[in-house]
């Protein structure tokens, strides 16, 4: 038995109560007519015994409530311990439902379709109904582990129970639920391929000029009904149905189906595939944007100390998470909760980091060749890394050369491109110097022939030597931008720079400079002043002048946080992108228009602290990173050379989210 001390007791006091019972004296019955005492001795035993079986029923049911009621025989208590009678099994339907998550909120309509299509959702338990709470463990939501939510197949043993219908178009059977979703993505037999996913055809410019280059015979093309625009008959129909929703046909040459960097792209985040124009850089983003799965995260946990090689190998080893995800971060030991700003910081530190470990140069720069860090996938976690950064409000990574980035696009290194200048290797650059002042090129033959030079050894020959130096500094690094590109397929951002070169160049390539100088953060500054006039607003202006001040110093080269790291390490220059990311997170100019638009630095004041806090001497800037927010403890700051050293000091120790 389950509880045998619980039993035995029970059963002591059962035979307690019995022998009181028998041995107390009973209230004779009425004279009943029988024969012989012996008689009327058993009909009163047995008035006394039926009495205290009623007794026991009703104090113990589930024990003597059948031989009581039925007038069986009696069972031995302490056998009946020993002995299970079988019982039909009574079912009691229990509904619950499962969630791939651990959440608070019940699911909203879109999750629900999604839960189903995963097999998940609402399920039915069959339980006993007198089954104990001890007998029975339900574990329904998951505490930590985020359960996958990929849709299965429609034939899946979770399906088998749920009403069915088949579309009348493709003619697949599937739950009903899952019927309302496929209809809006499913295409007629002719736009469909005879895999389960839509196929969707990408127009890049090339294939847009070999189009325009084709001849098609009058018979061979029909007007579009609705544009009056001329198109080959076995793609009018693909056209009608996506002419009448958008305007995609700009363009005045019937022969062409678009224009410049019209285009047809998938939407990943969906599964379906819509028609939208990218006309310009703000139509690219808004897209890689709505590819990012916001209903689920990829979380990174890292520390600030070495925050490259750290936040590179936690992006690697992240298994619970894809990617493709929203980016979540957590710096260790920091109160911060991410809304924007920590990723935004984040990521402005792994491109600014990726750039000097994995890439040589000057302004322009090309891959480092590194057959280490190609091992270990550095440069494919590059390429996720820069496609996050560009689809979740990260900086751009245009720090690229243009062979470089033409190799990215067409996954080939096109010679033409590539010059002496374009060799960022000091190795091979101070081999191309040598050779172009030797008078005798004999003692560097070693050098060149590794190179792969073939010809012959001569002053006459410098130009072809030089050539020769300049395409193996190139080709030795294609296949650290051969990783690069799978990195980039993320969102299908690498098909998006295929089909759209001109238009993405700037995201890769050093242009118009995004870098953000002194007139611009004080363009977009918000001030929240006293009222004009007052003492208090006087100060406050005094304030702000100090901040200019101070922004077009380190323009010119004047601020450093430390004139002795200056000497050491140049880098330890304060910048005026550092500042900005000091209060924003970011240390770049937002990429998306409205962005930018929105984009403002509100400057507080506080006039209070001393009355606060008699006894302090300093107190520094308050910032909220989430909010763009940046308060000044004015008190403190009565001189240029107080606002000056307590702003670099604040800079330079307060880089970390200790307040929520």
């Amino acid at each position: 038995t389950e509880y045998p001390d619980v039993l035995s007791a029970a059963q002591s006091l059962i035979s307690v109560l019995t022998q009181t019972l028998n041995q107390s004296p009973v209230t004779p019955l009425p004279q009943v007519q029988v024969q012989g005492q012996g008689q009327q001795t058993a009909v009163q035993g047995r008035q006394t015994n039926t009495t205290i079986d009623q007794d026991m029923a009703r104090a113990f049911p589930s024990m003597f409530r059948r031989h009581a009621i039925r007038g069986k025989k009696r069972i031995n208590v302490a056998s009946r311990t020993h002995t299970k009678t079988a019982k039909a099994f009574k079912p009691y339907d229990l509904n619950v439902y499962l969630l791939d998550t651990n959440s608070e909120t019940t699911p909203s309509p879109a999750h629900e379709l999604k839960l189903v299509q995963a097999g998940l959702g609402k399920r039915t338990i069959s339980i006993a109904m007198d089954m104990m709470h001890s007998e029975t463990m339900l574990y329904v939501v998951p505490l930590q582990e985020e359960l996958d939510l990929n849709p299965l197949p429609n034939d899946v043993r979770e399906f088998t129970k749920m009403p069915k219908a088949t579309c009348q178009i493709c003619n697949k059977s599937m739950p009903l639920q899952v019927l309302a979703l496929h209809i809006q993505v499913c295409k007629s037999n002719d736009s469909t391929s005879s895999n389960e996913e839509t196929e969707v055809q990408f127009v890049s410019e090339n294939s847009l000029d070999e189009m325009k280059q084709e001849n098609f015979p009058s018979e061979s093309v029909l007007p579009c009904p609705i544009c009056q625009l001329m198109f080959p008959v076995d793609s009018l129909e693909l056209h009608a149905s996506l002419c009448g929703e958008e305007n995609l046909l700009k363009s005045p040459d019937h022969s062409s189906f678009m224009h410049n960097d019209d285009s047809c792209i998938a939407d990943d985040t969906t599964g379906n595939s819509s028609c939208r124009q990218v006309l310009c850089l703000e139509d690219l983003l808004e897209l890689l944007a709505g590819r990012v799965n916001a209903e689920n995260h990829f979380r990174i946990c890292v520390s600030r100390d070495n925050l490259l090689e750290r936040g590179l190998k936690q992006w690697q080893r992240q298994k619970k998470g894809n990617p493709a995800n929203q980016l979540k971060i957590t710096f260790i030991g920091e109160a911060g909760v991410d809304s924007g700003a920590l990723r935004k910081e984040f990521l402005t530190e792994m491109i600014s980091g990726i750039e000097k470990r994995l890439f040589l140069g000057q302004k322009a720069k090309s891959p480092q060749y590194s057959n280490s860090d190609l091992d270990n996938g550095l440069f494919r976690t590059a390429g996720e890394i820069f496609a996050v950064s560009l689809a979740q409000g990260g900086p751009a990574p245009c720090f690229m050369r243009e062979w470089c980035y033409s190799y990215l696009t067409t996954g080939e290194v096109d010679v033409t491109r590539i010059c002496k200048d374009d060799v960022d290797d000091v190795e091979y650059s101070l081999l191309i110097a040598k050779v172009e002042e030797a008078t005798d090129l004999t003692e560097f033959t070693d050098e060149i022939i590794s190179c792969g030079y073939t010809g012959a050894l001569n002053i006459e020959q410098k130009d072809a030597i030089i050539r020769a130096i300049v395409l193996h500094a190139a080709f030795q690094v294609t296949p650290m931008l051969g990783d690069l590109r799978k990195g980039l397929q993320l969102y299908g951002l690498l098909d998006i720079v295929k089909d759209h070169p001109s238009l993405c160049k700037s995201l890769f390539v050093p242009g118009e400079d995004c870098t953000p100088d002194a007139d611009y953060i004080l363009s977009n500054v918000a001030p929240e002043m006293s009222e004009r006039g007052t003492s208090r607003a006087s100060v406050e202006s005094k304030i702000i002048n100090y901040f200019q001040d101070f922004l077009q110093e380190i323009e010119c080269g004047v601020c450093a946080e430390d004139a002795a790291e200056v000497e050491t390490e140049p880098s330890s220059y304060l910048t005026v992108p550092r500042v900005m990311q000091w209060i924003t997170g970011q240390g770049h100019k937002p990429l998306l228009l409205s962005e930018q638009k929105a984009f403002q630095i509100v400057f507080k004041f506080d006039h209070d602290c001393k009355v606060r806090m008699p006894q302090h001497t300093i107190c520094y800037p308050i910032v909220s990173a989430c909010t763009n927010t940046v308060t000044f403890p004015v008190a403190h700051m009565t001189t240029y050379e107080d606002f000056k050293c307590i702003i670099l000091q604040a800079i330079k120790s307060g880089g970390t989210f200790s307040r929520v």
